[in-house]
């Protein structure tokens, strides 16, 4: 199971790259004011962030709240995908 953000594209890569960095930033906050260990891996224009407890990922969404005002929406989009179910016949 993991948690899926999607960058923005566009301007030769530098609107991920700013997107990213703040992604970055709000995550760290957010993992030090619950104290919860996190991975995060970039695959292209995704964000893909991974916890050891299954737990933690109906606690992220319910807690991740970042000023949604600040980052025009993209940064409270996000999807829990879980490899075991994809439909591979889409």
């Amino acid at each position: 199971m993991y948690i899926e953000f999607t960058l923005p594209t566009g301007a030769g890569g530098m609107a991920a790259g700013f997107c990213n960095s703040i992604l970055t930033k709000e995550l760290h906050k957010w993992a030090d004011k619950y104290q919860i260990a996190y991975t995060k891996k970039n695959h292209k224009y995704t964000v893909r962030i991974t916890f050891d407890n299954e737990q933690h990922y109906a606690f992220f969404q319910l807690t991740w709240a970042p000023n949604p005002s600040q980052f025009k929406g993209w940064i409270t989009q996000f999807e829990i995908k879980d490899p075991m179910k994809v439909d591979r016949y889409k």
